[in-house]
C-alpha cells in the first residue's frame, strides 16, 4: 500500500545532480551574476548585497562544478527565495505611502518567520558540516581485509 521509499525533492542526499537541478542552478547563477552587475551600477552601493551575491555565486558555482548535492541546493534556493515576495511587498508599500499599516506589519511578520526558518536550516547545515569535518579528521579505521606485516 505504501511506497518502499519516500521520494521527496531532497532525496537522495549528496547524490549526483540531475539535469533539471543543474539547469535550475545555472539559471539562478546567471541571475545572480546579472543582479550583481546591476547592483554595482546602482546609485547607492550596498556592501551587504554584494557580499550576498558573491557568496551565492561561489556556492552555486561549486555545486555546478562538482555536480553534487543538487537536490539540497535547489531546496535551499527555494526556501530562501520564499521571503522575496514579502520583502518586495514591503518596498512597494513604502513607495505607495503605506509604511505603517497592518498590511506592512503582516509582510514584516511573514518575512521574519521565513528568516527564522532559514536560520534553523543554516544551523542544521552547520552541524552537518561539523560532523563531516570531525569524521574526516578523526582516526582512520583499518580495513580488516588488509594484509598484516
Amino acid at each position: 500500500m505504501f511506497p518502499k521509499r519516500l521520494e521527496v525533492p531532497v532525496c537522495p542526499q549528496a547524490s549526483t545532480s540531475s539535469p533539471q537541478q543543474m539547469k535550475a542552478l545555472a539559471v539562478s547563477l546567471s541571475y545572480l551574476i546579472y543582479d550583481l552587475v546591476c547592483c554595482l551600477f546602482d546609485k547607492k552601493f550596498n556592501i551587504d548585497n554584494c557580499v550576498h551575491h558573491l557568496v551565492s555565486i561561489v556556492g552555486i558555482g561549486a555545486g555546478l562544478a562538482y555536480q553534487k548535492c543538487g537536490s539540497e541546493m535547489v531546496a535551499a534556493l527555494w526556501i530562501t527565495e520564499l521571503s522575496s515576495p514579502f520583502l518586495h511587498l514591503r518596498e512597494l508599500l513604502k513607495e505607495l505611502g503605506y509604511r505603517d499599516n497592518d498590511l506592512n506589519l503582516a509582510a514584516d511578520a511573514m518575512a521574519l518567520g521565513l528568516q527564522l526558518v532559514s536560520a534553523f536550516w543554516f544551523y542544521k547545515i552547520a552541524r552537518m558540516v561539523k560532523y563531516k569535518v570531525i569524521k574526516r579528521t578523526g582516526p582512520k579505521q583499518v580495513d580488516a581485509t588488509q594484509s598484516r606485516d
